[in-house]
């Protein structure tokens, strides 16, 4: 439990020294949350969606992306941030949907707009209402054997229920 603690805090340090690298390609797409999100970002990539960066971390929840101006500094240069959080907070037994509306409405304040990545999981069932903004339904996207996260498939399915949302073509 402690290594894996350490090693999500070893992740976000590596992910906010490459921020102020890729941050400031405007018109981008981030992706941002948790490790449905490290499925996701790199499946769009495949599918040769451009101009995407992957900010998601395992196990993050909503509160930690709230805390400062970390969200702000995820999203500096995108037009779109692809979001999965929710499902940690859900399991931890907090709630995320008065952080998760915050996070939306100072997205807006930036001019970003948010797709809100929702899981067809039993965690999230009957809570696609209460997400803020543009929900995403994974329902269809094949689930892994833990039946939290995707598989190689279902990454792909989601990613291109993004792009067919964002409306855009590789």
């Amino acid at each position: 439990m402690k290594t894996e603690w350490l090693l999500g805090l070893l992740a976000a340090g590596v992910a906010f020294l490459l921020l102020g690298s890729v941050a400031g390609r405007p018109g981008g797409i981030v992706v941002v949350g948790d490790s449905l999100g490290l499925g996701v970002g790199p499946a769009m990539k495949r599918l040769g969606v451009q101009n995407v960066r992957v900010l998601a971390i395992k196990g993050t929840r909503a509160s930690w992306w709230a805390e400062g101006t970390r969200w702000e500094e995820a999203l500096r240069g995108a037009r779109t941030a692809v979001v999965s959080l929710g499902s940690n907070d859900i399991a931890g037994k907090k709630s995320p949907w008065s952080t998760l509306q915050a996070l939306d409405t100072r997205a807006r304040k930036l001019g970003v707009r948010v797709l809100w990545l929702v899981p067809s999981t039993d965690l999230w069932s009957d809570q696609t209402a209460v997400v803020p903004g543009e929900a995403i339904s994974l329902v269809g996207a094949e689930q892994a054997p833990d039946g939290v996260h995707l598989t190689a498939r279902g990454y792909a399915h989601a990613a291109q229920l993004v792009q067919n949302r964002l409306g855009i073509s590789a």
